[in-house]
């Protein structure tokens, strides 16, 4: 059984949303040497053996379709940490 069902769960991201996109902005502005050195450690430590250099041979459509779908999942995090920082959020016991 789930703690927060969608409703909740939709209701939390539709609050944060737009305050978590402009936070990640924000940290892409500020923390751009740290995203580099964590980007440069997912692809070639993480990575580069389970997925050779298979990035390189995809289209633009796909590397597009890749980057929205990443950033996508960022901004639902971000909510969900923002959420949690304002107390919306109570710990399941």
């Amino acid at each position: 059984m789930m703690t927060y069902d969608q409703t909740k769960q939709e209701a939390v991201f539709d609050k944060y949303a737009r305050a978590a996109v402009d936070e990640l902005v924000s940290g892409l502005l500020n923390d751009a040497d740290l995203l580099i050195r964590i980007g440069r450690q997912r692809a070639f430590q993480l990575g580069l053996e389970q997925y050779g250099d298979s990035t390189f041979h995809l289209g633009e459509l796909e590397l597009e379709t890749e980057i929205a779908h990443e950033l996508g999942d960022a901004v639902f995090y971000a909510a969900v940490l923002l959420a949690n920082k304002a107390g919306d959020l109570r710990r399941p016991d």
